[in-house]
């Protein structure tokens, strides 16, 4: 991840700050700094930037022992500016060392031996084999009995709307938790009504965490609707 500071415009900026984005490794990094076990992999290039990415989460506490770094690819790129007032992603991620993940290069009982297996909606858009990979990924687990958790995390700069609800929409039919935004709720199942939201959400086998409905988290468990509210902040600098 490359970002102008202060704020500025990619057009304007002379510098930029290099780190890196992810949200699963956010995760990985959350559960870690929590006092949780927690392992990340996937395929990165073998370049300076995948080098960085896995020391920084290693240094972290999360395992990247089933991480690989390909000679094959680079790893994906992403920029982030502000501009009049709001964030713009811009991706580099096509032909990525990660849109060319394959089922093969998992490592099944790594993920037999786990508690959860968490996994998001962004890396079944990089690629066809990344998309396999990642249901391969869940298949293993539900056959292990280790639950899964599924985060959509729908970016329409990466696919159609439609590709998206044709993959993802399945997946939170296998997941054990299931964390949606209300904004991609409404673009998943085509409605504004939270009633209609609602009836497909119940129907789904999993705890379902609903983040941003107006100023609360929504929990539904079971048929049982439980609002959270945000925990408040001064100076909200990234959500």
């Amino acid at each position: 991840l490359f970002m102008p500071p202060e704020h500025k415009a990619l057009e304007r900026a002379t510098v930029l700050e290099q780190g890196f984005g992810g949200a699963e490794s956010n995760v990985a990094i959350g559960v870690a700094r929590l006092g949780g076990s927690a392992g990340w992999f996937g395929v990165l290039g073998d370049d300076p930037f995948g080098k960085m990415i896995l020391k920084t989460l290693r240094g972290e506490g999360v395992d990247v022992s089933r991480s690989i770094l390909s000679s094959e690819a680079p790893t994906g790129m992403m920029f982030r500016e502000h501009v009049a007032g709001r964030t713009a992603v811009h991706y580099y991620r096509k032909h990525s060392a990660a849109s060319r993940m394959e089922p093969e290069q998992l490592d099944e009982q790594y993920i037999r031996g786990a508690k959860l297996l968490h996994v998001t909606g962004i890396t079944t858009a990089l690629s066809e084999s990344s998309r396999r990979t990642v249901l391969r990924a869940i298949e293993i687990a539900k056959e292990a009995g280790v639950k899964v958790c599924f985060d959509p995390n729908l970016r329409l700069k990466l696919w159609s709307i439609e590709e998206a609800r044709e993959t993802l929409l399945p997946i939170a039919e296998q997941a054990d938790y299931f964390l949606p935004g209300w904004d991609e709720l409404k673009l998943l199942y085509n409605t504004d009504s939270f009633e209609e939201v609602k009836e497909k959400l119940l129907q789904l086998n999993a705890v379902t965490i609903v983040k941003g409905f107006g100023d609360t988290t929504l929990v539904l468990d079971n048929g049982k609707e439980t609002a959270v509210p945000f925990y408040p902040a001064e100076k909200v600098i990234d959500t």
